[in-house]
This record gives C-alpha cells, sequence and structure tokens, in this order.
C-alpha cells in the first residue's frame, strides 16, 4: 500500500470488528480504523502510512494510539513486523512466512515470488532442528551501470 492509497469506509467491512475480538483485542474506533488500514487486502506500511490512511476514516486518530497498536497488531497474529534497518520497520498483512524484495532507492517492499528462493542455498542445520520456513529480505537497488548507460554505450 502506498499512503496515496485511499481508504474508504465503503470498502471495509463489519468483519473488522470481530477480527479483533477473535484475536483478543479490544475493538474501539481508533482500532477498527488501523484494522480497516491494513487489513482489507496484503499491504506493506509503515506506522506513518496507516496513520495519514486511517486518518481518512477517523480524523482524530493520534500518532501515538497508531504506535501503540501496531505492536498490540503484531503480538496477537494480525501483522508482521518487518525491521528493514535501524530506522525503518514495514507492517505486513501477510502473516505467513514468505520473503521480500526490499528496493532501498526507492523504499518499496514487495513480495518475493517463491519461485527465485529456489536457487538460493538453504541453510545446513544441526540433526536437532528442522527447517519449518525460510523469511528472507533481499535488499537491491537499481544498479549504477543501468543507470548511466544508453542505447550509444552498447556494442555489438
Amino acid at each position: 500500500m502506498h499512503a496515496t492509497e485511499k481508504v474508504t469506509k465503503a470498502s471495509c467491512p463489519a468483519h473488522f470488528e470481530s477480527l479483533l475480538r477473535d484475536a483478543g483485542i479490544q475493538p474501539t474506533p481508533q482500532r477498527l480504523a488501523i484494522a480497516q488500514v491494513l487489513l482489507h487486502k496484503a499491504v506493506h506500511c509503515t506506522a506513518d502510512e496507516v496513520l495519514q490512511a486511517a486518518r481518512t476514516l477517523l480524523p482524530s486518530l493520534s500518532r501515538a494510539t497508531v504506535y501503540n497498536s501496531l505492536p498490540l497488531f503484531v503480538e496477537k497474529g494480525l501483522l508482521r513486523a518487518l525491521r528493514l534497518d535501524s530506522e525503518r520497520t514495514i507492517y505486513d498483512s501477510r502473516t505467513d512466512v514468505h520473503s521480500h524484495l526490499y528496493h532501498e532507492d526507492t523504499g518499496l517492499l514487495e513480495d518475493l515470488p517463491p519461485a527465485m528462493l529456489h536457487s538460493m542455498p538453504r541453510p545446513v542445520l544441526p540433526p536437532t532442528l528442522e527447517l519449518v520456513g525460510l523469511d528472507v529480505i533481499v535488499h537491491v537497488r537499481q544498479s549504477k551501470l543501468h543507470e548511466t548507460r544508453t542505447s550509444d554505450d552498447i556494442t555489438l
């Protein structure tokens, strides 16, 4: 999800209240607005993007409420928190084990197709452990060679 994507009340079914209750979260208006932003489809958002989008539903929503609610949603299994670096956490509404491609130059985070992981070596584990999932964040950026190269530079 991008901060510019609009969330409307019409696009958010009433099941969010029961979704929160089933997770053991008291459904306040603030938490419902956050749930509507994050749980209507698979999205990757920063806390500030959640705040901006949720304020279209509840203009009085505070930054502190969003920042306090997101770890609760993670703890209760509604979200995953992906720490990209020391200053950037992305909240992922897909809670199954899956990998990501993070574009450092644009900030875009996208799900990595499982087929891309087939060529990666699997970790060698002690016999007392079994692999239950492989959760990888692949950091990429636009190649400097690709940025500066033009069709005049290509020779056959």
